[in-house]
């Protein structure tokens, strides 16, 4: 009696904390759910400037701000706080479902964990991440040439990478050679195009000529035999 005691108390034991676990675990459907709802989180940098004075006098400088478009009641947005290492600011997106947070600056990177903020057991999972970093601002872009060669890819204000004025200047020296190089090749394929055009206008000329020519000839003699008649 007492074993079949034991035994039943085990299977119940057993089930008890089956019930558990499943109460307590995430299902992967729901999950994927929830992923894709994060992936339709759109995101851009803004940039707003703002002013100090240094040595020079004053100065402009940029300040990055993170939009969020698409947030959802279901996911609960938490950016690292740059300031405080291991703090997260909590993004709650409006009633439209944007959100915005910052100021960062330059090199500074938004470290993004998305959560679960449901009513069943993935509430509070980490669903997905996402690091957006910082541009650099590009004082190169500034240079007097850059208003000539504006699709130079360094002479664009902002950059996700740093040059210094030495590494713009080679750049630039490669890319107008380039540019040269590109249209010596262009000038070269339209002057053969029209030396190519030119050789078929020539010809036909020539053969209408010898047609004409032959035309005249044949009316002259035939002229003449008329008259010897």
């Amino acid at each position: 009696m007492k074993r079949k005691f034991y035994v039943y108390l085990f299977i119940v034991f057993t089930l008890f904390m089956f019930c558990n676990v499943s109460a307590d675990t995430c299902p992967s459907s729901e999950m994927d759910r929830l992923k894709n709802l994060a992936n339709k989180i759109e995101y851009s940098r803004i940039v707003e400037w703002d002013t100090d004075v240094g040595e020079n006098g004053e100065y402009k400088y940029p300040r990055f701000y993170i939009n969020m478009q698409n947030l959802n009641k279901e996911l609960r947005v938490f950016i690292e706080n740059t300031q405080k290492s291991g703090e997260y600011l909590e993004i709650k997106g409006d009633s439209e479902g944007k959100g915005s947070v910052g100021p960062f600056y330059k090199d500074q990177k938004a470290n993004i964990t998305i959560r679960a903020y449901t009513a069943n057991a993935c509430s509070g999972k980490v669903v997905t991440t996402k690091t957006i970093k910082m541009p650099y601002l590009n004082l190169n872009s500034y240079d007097p040439i850059c208003s000539e060669y504006i699709d130079f890819e360094y002479c664009k204000e902002f950059l996700d990478e740093s040059i210094t004025e030495e590494e713009f200047g080679k750049a630039l020296s490669i890319y107008l050679k380039n540019r040269t190089s590109n249209y010596t090749t262009n000038n070269e394929n339209k002057n053969s195009s029209f030396s190519f055009s030119n050789s078929y206008v020539l010809a036909g000329i020539i053969a209408i000529s010898v047609i004409l020519i032959t035309l005249v000839i044949v009316f002259i003699i035939r002229k003449r035999k008329k008259n010897q008649i």
